[in-house]
């Protein structure tokens, strides 16, 4: 019985790097189907943005001309200007409500989020 002691503890040292090697792949896995999720959400977000940016840049653009052909020329551009600094501190007033938060929950429901994980295997 002797002998087989040192034998089993060759195997079970064996079948722990195994363990650990399966652990590891299987993490791998799990950071990479994360991380994928977070970058693709938060790259369709920022199309999304550049686009209402865009959006807003054009709108703001036909206020101006038209507000300039109401009120004259530096007051349409004044007005515009008003608006868009409004429109910003809003923005920055709310900022962790609107981005912060958003984020936060998006990287934790990526990585943590089990629940689909355990359903798919």
């Amino acid at each position: 019985m002797a002998k087989e002691r040192p034998e089993n503890r060759e195997g079970l040292v064996g079948d722990i790097k195994e363990y650990a090697d399966i652990r590891l792949d299987e993490f791998k896995l799990k950071a990479t189907k994360s991380l994928s999720s977070v970058l693709s959400q938060t790259l369709s977000i920022l199309l999304v943005i550049a686009l209402l940016v865009t959006l807003l840049g054009l709108l703001s653009v036909a206020l101006l001309q038209w507000l300039n052909n109401v009120f004259g020329n530096p007051f349409g551009t004044l007005i515009v200007a008003g608006v868009i600094a409004v429109i910003l501190i809003v923005l920055f007033i709310l900022r962790k409500r609107l981005f912060h938060n958003m984020f936060v929950k998006m990287f934790i429901d990526a990585f943590y989020n089990d629940d689909n994980d355990e359903q798919q295997v």
